[in-house]
């Protein structure tokens, strides 16, 4: 079995640089909107539209030299927003929506390219039916969700649709309350249960709702009354009774009872998209119309990262009403260890490690094991452990019998953060334990044990 062990030293979140402005960097895409971001390493993807005159046209671009050089994934469809885009890097499988470019009805038509967008094919039973959300399964590929989004005499009707067969066959799962308005609904996936949805409902009335599915939306359960139908719900990778509004407002039970979690945001900026640092496990962001936000998501107390404020994000040509709740513009990558954010003009990252260093330095204080990301997995996943100080690190890897699998570390390790990529290859599907074991020089003893699921 494969692991690989990364190390962020303590020593690095030290580094100064110039001005906080000057360390955010150009990549590509001049006067493009960028409404999805993919990065690994020197391949980007970027999901666009245009909104201002320009010589490139609205669609998918991808580079693989950092953004030197682009090129249209989705030409052969002609110019179109591409409302949403999914990648799924395991499948070399894409799957589109794409709009009309520069429109304020953000919607369209839902296509798939099995070959890493070469060529594209509409999803048939979905043809004319206008889609501007589509989301995948993290426990089975094969199951996607869409939903439609269209306008009638007496407002907007939305609606959701599940395919269990990778998009060849749909089915509506939406029973949820609706008027003669028609219904505004925000909806998304658990990341913790393969079966829960959640769903808030404004009928167009003056109802609003909120709704949990636990058998993948063949019934709902009314759960409460939101504090508002937000444009999006985020649920968390690690607290699963989590969920996020963009409002923004929390839920800790599942949705029961709502607090607000908006402190350090000003009441004149607005919500366009948000981002968990699934990697670092401790870390959300919010870009709103006034910048890049960031804060720990056990103590909620958001900071605007510095030299955001001067990107164009809001107001003329920019991002607009509708494009909120189809943004997924923020994207953290550990192979160069940068931050990149979609704007309304193109795509900037900066190095990361410069931006985390308060937060990092009080983290560092106490050994932290976070649960491993993705989970479940196939065939890999990511532990990432920190440790406040010199210590002999041993992480090992059990069966549910407790019968020792692998051992990843075992060695003395000093102060920082480490991320090892766990290769399950050749496993069987199944429960695992990972132990990380930490003795100290003053001879302290630690030891902390997480599961993880190992689906093939």
């Amino acid at each position: 079995m494969k692991t690989k062990i990364f190390s962020i030293s303590l020593f690095l979140f030290l580094i100064t640089s110039p001005t906080k402005a000057q360390e955010w960097e150009f990549v590509g895409l001049d006067s493009m909107v960028i409404k999805q971001l993919y990065v690994s390493g020197d391949s980007i993807w970027a999901a666009t539209d245009a909104r201002i005159n320009t010589n490139m046209i609205a669609g998918v671009y991808k580079t693989n030299d950092g953004g030197t050089t682009w090129h249209q994934l989705d030409s052969t469809l002609g110019d179109g927003t591409a409302v949403f885009f999914y990648k799924d890097s395991e499948r070399n499988l894409f799957y589109l929506v794409k709009g009309m470019s520069g429109g304020v009805n953000i919607a369209g038509t839902l296509y798939k390219s099995t070959d890493k967008g070469e060529n594209w094919e509409i999803i048939e039973q979905l043809d004319n039916i206008p889609i501007d959300w589509i989301s995948i399964s993290r426990f089975n590929k094969n199951e996607i969700y869409a939903r439609e989004s269209h306008y009638i005499i007496a407002g907007w009707y939305e609606t959701v649709y599940r395919s269990t067969d990778a998009g060849n066959n749909w089915e509506e799962i939406t029973y949820l309350p609706s008027s003669s308005h028609g219904r505004n609904l925000t909806f998304n996936l658990s990341l913790s249960d393969s079966s829960k949805l959640f769903a808030a409902v404004n009928d167009r009335l003056g109802g609003e709702y909120f709704y949990v599915s636990t058998n993948k939306g063949n019934n709902w359960i009314y759960v409460s009354e939101p504090p508002g139908v937000p444009a999006e719900l985020i649920n968390d990778s690690e607290f699963s009774e989590r969920i996020y509004t963009s409002s923004i407002y929390i839920s800790e039970d599942g949705g029961f009872t709502w607090e607000t979690a908006n402190l350090g945001l000003p009441d004149t900026s607005y919500y366009l998209s948000f981002y968990e640092d699934t990697t670092n496990g401790n870390e959300i962001y919010t870009l709103r119309s006034d910048g890049l936000y960031k804060s720990d998501k056990e103590n909620i107390s958001w900071g605007r990262i510095e030299g955001t404020e001067s990107f164009s994000l809001y107001g003329s040509y920019g991002f607009i009403y509708e494009d909120v709740g189809e943004l997924k513009n923020i994207s953290i990558d550990y192979l160069s260890n940068k931050i990149y954010v979609g704007t309304a003009r193109g795509i900037y990252k900066k190095n990361l490690i410069t931006d985390v260093k308060e937060v990092s330095e009080n983290r560092l204080s106490e050994y932290i094991l976070h649960q491993n990301h993705p989970n479940p997995f196939n065939p890999t996943t990511t532990i990432t452990f920190q440790i406040p100080e010199i210590s002999f690190i041993t992480l090992k890897v059990y069966d549910i019998l407790g019968n020792e699998i692998n051992t990843l570390v075992a060695g003395e390790k000093f102060s920082g953060t480490y991320q090892i990529i766990f290769d399950g290859t050749a496993l069987t599907s199944g429960v695992y334990f990972y132990v990380l074991t930490a003795v100290t020089e003053d001879g302290l003893r630690i030891r902390e044990g997480k599961k993880m699921l190992l689906i093939k």
